[in-house]
């Protein structure tokens, strides 16, 4: 999800990624576990569920928790 000179990223890992992207390459800014990975795909702890971005934040889940993160605040 792009907002102004950076985007939010979400990995399989269940984290949540600020960078930048630009045509000089990959700036990261931040990184922080949103949920905990609890699907064993060939040895590997997933989350096959996408994150929803509305009303300022983003919503992730797992196979036991929904969790809302307010992205607001992520500045």
């Amino acid at each position: 999800m792009a907002h102004d000179d950076r985007v939010f990223l979400a990995n399989e890992q269940g984290e949540l990624i600020i960078a930048r992207l630009t045509p000089e390459g990959y700036q990261e800014i931040s990184r922080s576990l949103l949920v905990e990975p609890t699907r064993d795909v060939q040895g590997r702890m997933t989350i096959w569920s996408q994150p929803a971005f509305a009303q300022q934040s983003v919503f992730a889940r797992n196979d036991r928790e929904l969790v809302r993160v307010n992205l607001k605040k992520a500045r």
